[in-house]
């Protein structure tokens, strides 16, 4: 039985590791800052092209799922912002918001790292997408 088990996590992970990838390319986000918005900056470019072609997965360390999961629930909220159009959704990632002096949401991410996806998501459940 844990061999089920075991092979339903890996199935789930895998399936989790490439949704957050392709929210990030949906995002426009580069291939060297989809790594940073993951908290693994120190990853060799080999394991990197393993990571996005999907011959390897995303570590399971807490720093890497914390972020994983902060990009999901941005990925949500902006979701519910604009239901009716995926890539009003999409855009909204690299539009400036006055709210954060001008910078866009990957900007955001990318230069305050996990506190800046967490005043984003806050942002988001806190107000429109007009920020």
């Amino acid at each position: 039985m844990a061999k089920i088990v075991d092979l339903e996590r890996a199935r789930e992970h895998r399936e989790l590791c490439q949704l957050v990838l392709g929210i990030l390319r949906d995002w426009e986000v580069r291939d060297a800052d989809q790594a940073r918005l993951l908290g693994l900056e120190g990853m060799t470019a080999r394991r990197w092209r393993r990571i996005r072609s999907g011959q390897e997965m995303l570590p399971e360390d807490e720093k890497t799922l914390v972020r994983i999961h902060l990009i999901l629930s941005i990925y949500r909220q902006l979701r519910l912002h604009y239901p009716r159009s995926q890539a009003a959704a999409d855009a909204y990632a690299t539009a400036p918001l006055r709210s954060f002096g001008g910078r866009t949401p990957v900007e955001v991410m990318l230069e305050d790292g996990e506190a800046g996806m967490r005043a984003l998501l806050e942002h988001l459940q806190g107000s429109g997408p007009w920020g």
